[in-house]
């Protein structure tokens, strides 16, 4: 690994679509399908689920955005996807469980917005203070797709 050392900065794309035309969102948003199908699966409880597909790939950016070595940056587009797959997973074991009617919709509400809560709290308090957010938008940045015509050459 031995990437060199963060710097605490975080990409913020306004463009809230740009992933969604590249193959780096797909996958980002594919990889996080089954932990919020399986999680939902195992624990029957939407809510506590919701809350872990949200929280996580918020701990995976900050982590990558303050911890040395990673040779990984933060990047809002990333977390984005990854909360939509989780979400989407989430979605397709909700269905899959309510049609067999072994959904527990009230258990762990309490204790989910209590963690919200929390999460907002150190998000706010602790995170943002540790972040420098570079505001881009996703229409300034260089398309990510092949032309037609084939590679450009350089003049």
């Amino acid at each position: 690994m031995g990437a060199g050392s963060a710097d605490g900065t975080c990409v913020v794309n306004h463009e809230l679509a740009e992933p969604f035309h590249t193959a780096h969102g797909w996958w980002n948003l594919a990889m996080m399908v089954p932990v919020g199908a399986c999680a939902l699966m195992a624990v029957r409880r939407p809510l506590p689920v919701l809350f872990g597909v949200i929280a996580l790939p918020l701990a995976i950016e900050f982590t990558q955005a303050t911890v040395d070595g990673l040779g990984r940056a933060c990047d809002s587009s990333d977390a984005e996807m990854t909360m939509a797959g989780g979400v989407a997973g989430l979605a397709i074991a909700a269905i899959a469980l309510a049609i067999r009617h072994s959904l527990v919709w009230q258990a762990g509400v309490k204790g989910t917005l209590i963690a919200f809560a929390a999460l907002f709290l150190l998000g706010s308090g602790l995170a943002r203070p540790m972040l420098d957010l570079t505001n881009v938008d996703g229409r300034a940045l260089p398309a990510r797709t092949p032309s037609r015509s084939g590679p450009s050459k350089p003049p």
